[in-house]
């Protein structure tokens, strides 16, 4: 732009040398038959009368053309800059757009999308079924996925310690959301059945709700996994699985819940006395812009992360893109790794920027109890 303005300038030189050449060249012509009349002067009186004549009107014309040129000048670069502002201006309106899409899409408004079920996937947000009916937009709402053991069940005694260790200042505004992940239909309902019967006044009462995987969890999923990581096929089709079904339980939560925070839970873990009042108290210390999750639980695991309800829009979406990529808990760190991590940060660097979204809570308040994985469903395969 730059170039295409400086030589734009040079050709108004041009044609301002030229003007006055033109200028000049009526001037000599009207001196000429000025000259040439008849008026009763010598000849030298003529010559200086001419010469003097000739001076002031090129002094004049020029003076004259310089002037005007030079406005044409400033209203040609000014014409110049307001196209290259605007052009300028253009361009930055269109990052700014785009920012600004890019910012929604990370963080609040293209969420919509998930909300209106309008997914890449064409997720099918509606459970096959659904037992019992919690308040909506609950202070605190813990999202449990349970999937069938070969030979143990641990959600019984992981919700009968949840509900009983609940603090009564928060007992009307915490709920929780039990995703049975179960593929085998049928198992999936006995075991609701038996949520159903172990917690019946929770469950009427509005604090327990029980949901199954939609009609379909995710089109072909099995045949879009591919191997990373030196993971086995069963434990890629393990963790991906367990992906698609927190992923499900988020979006599901989302849509229809929204609570202020929430709290990702694993069906065979044990709770600290009064662990909502120590989670809600510790979360309200710090305004929830300056931070994505907090880590109740640092071990290995989703187990005891909380987010506050713009996060938890984060990584529901983070969960759509890459469920097949990774495990969960690695998608955890990416999570804030993509926030603060530049391309030219060191290993840790990045740990350091990445550690200030995160916040743990110092000692564990959750316990992960369970021997038996959910590995050793069926539907996996080999647990090795």
């Amino acid at each position: 732009m730059q170039e295409i303005f400086e030589s734009t300038i040079y050709k108004f030189d041009i044609k301002t040398r030229l003007t006055r050449l033109a200028c000049l060249y009526t001037v000599v012509k009207i001196f000429t038959s000025f000259c040439k009349m008849r008026y009763r002067m010598t000849a030298i009186k003529r010559s200086v009368f001419g010469i003097v004549f000739v001076v002031a009107a090129f002094a004049l014309v020029n003076l004259f053309l310089t002037k005007y040129m030079l406005q044409r000048k400033e209203l040609k670069s000014e014409k110049w800059t307001s196209r290259i502002r605007y052009e300028i201006e253009g361009q930055q309106e269109v990052k700014d757009s785009i920012s600004s899409f890019l910012k929604s899409l990370t963080f609040q408004s293209n969420y919509s999308q998930l909300e209106s079920g309008i997914v890449a996937s064409n997720f099918d947000v509606q459970p096959k079924w659904v037992r019992g009916k919690i308040k909506k937009q609950p202070r605190l709402l813990l999202g449990i996925p349970s999937i069938a053991r070969n030979n143990e069940d641990y959600l019984v005694e992981t919700l009968t310690l949840l509900v009983r260790k609940l603090s009564e200042e928060n007992l009307n505004q915490t709920v929780f959301l039990v995703y049975i992940a179960d593929s085998d239909e049928q198992i999936g309902l006995d075991r609701a059945l038996k949520i159903q019967q172990s917690f019946e006044k929770d469950v009427d009462e509005g604090r327990i709700m029980l949901i199954s995987p939609p009609n379909v969890l995710m089109p072909d999923w099995e045949n879009k996994l591919f191997p990373n990581f030196g993971d086995s096929i069963s434990r890629i089709k393990w963790r991906s699985k367990q992906n698609l079904d927190m992923k499900y339980l988020m979006n599901y939560m989302i849509k229809n819940y929204d609570p202020s925070y929430f709290l990702m839970m694993e069906d065979d873990v044990a709770p600290a006395d009064e662990y909502d009042r120590l989670i809600l108290k510790f979360a309200g210390e710090k305004p929830t812009d300056q931070w994505s999750y907090c880590d109740f639980t640092q071990t290995v695991g989703g187990a005891g992360k909380l987010f506050h309800r713009d996060s938890m829009r984060d990584f529901a979406l983070l969960l759509e893109i890459f469920w097949n990529a990774k495990p969960l808990d690695w998608l955890l760190w990416d999570l804030v790794r993509g926030k603060k991590c530049g391309y030219s940060d060191t290993g840790d660097e990045c740990k350091d920027k990445s550690n200030s979204l995160i916040r743990a809570y110092t000692p564990d308040i959750f316990i992960h109890k369970g021997k038996e994985s959910s590995r050793s469903n069926p539907a996996f395969g080999l647990s090795r």
